[in-house]
């Protein structure tokens, strides 16, 4: 089911850091050496049995990457944690069973890609993810998903020059979690059926039982971004939530 949304601007509320460096993950461990010093059975040739040192210094233990140095992504300091792939920073409350705002505004430019990741793991994984992409000249399709559920909204209006903002409530304290999008200069209204009646861009709540019944919550605490990350204009969060339901 879609849902279409238009404006010229809109906005993202969504959402750390903490530099890792990697380790080293061998240790030495004492070679030993023996020489066989049986004598030679008669009329054998002679050859020299010698173990040799055997160093210890391989392990089958691969070494942590290490983090390249933060840079800036929308004003908010990022590390890589794998090609194309940054953490933002900044962490939810309560180890992500909470609620709060973020704010995204970037350029959805064609035959790119964007993608933010919200209560998710250090590395990215098990969180809400919102997925942008340019569908037409004037469209960007915004697909919401958790858990192996997911749903699509198109939005309207923005041409390839134009910036989309979107502010994004998310309630991860609900056993399914909750999600609020809106304009970036509102209305940030929070009843049923928003979705419909131009009160906000999308309410999960309006789709509770058709789309999103049984998603569960995002599994961290962490939030992020990955893809062409020099599409992003502005971000903002983890904040505190606009809406209380």
């Amino acid at each position: 089911m879609n849902t279409f949304l238009t404006s010229s601007t809109i906005l993202t509320l969504v959402i750390s850091c903490g530099q890792i460096t990697g380790e080293k993950l061998t240790e030495d461990v004492p070679a030993t050496n023996k020489k066989d010093e049986r004598p030679f059975a008669e009329g054998q040739k002679q050859e020299k049995i010698e173990t040799g040192e055997k160093s210890k210094n391989k392990t089958n233990k691969k070494e942590k990457p290490r983090l390249t140095e933060p840079r800036s992504i929308g004003g908010v300091k990022a590390l890589e944690t794998a090609d194309g792939v940054y953490r933002l920073e900044g962490t939810a409350e309560n180890s992500g069973l909470s609620k709060h705002s973020y704010t995204i505004e970037t350029l959805v430019e064609k035959g790119r890609s964007l993608t933010f990741d919200f209560f998710s793991s250090r590395s990215g994984e098990g969180g809400y993810k919102v997925s942008l992409t340019r569908k037409s000249p004037t469209g960007i399709e915004v697909k919401m998903s958790l858990n192996g559920i997911s749903h699509t909204v198109d939005a309207e209006g923005y041409g390839p020059s134009d910036i989309l903002g979107l502010v994004l409530d998310l309630h991860n304290d609900h056993t399914d979690i909750h999600v609020l999008l809106w304009k970036k200069d509102g209305p940030f209204e929070d009843h049923e059926e928003c979705s419909f009646d131009g009160g906000c861009l999308y309410n999960s709540a309006d789709y509770a039982f058709d789309i999103w019944l049984g998603v569960g919550q995002g599994t961290g605490k962490f939030w992020g971004v990955r893809g062409d990350v020099d599409q992003i204009i502005k971000l903002r969060g983890p904040e505190e939530a606009r809406s209380d339901v």
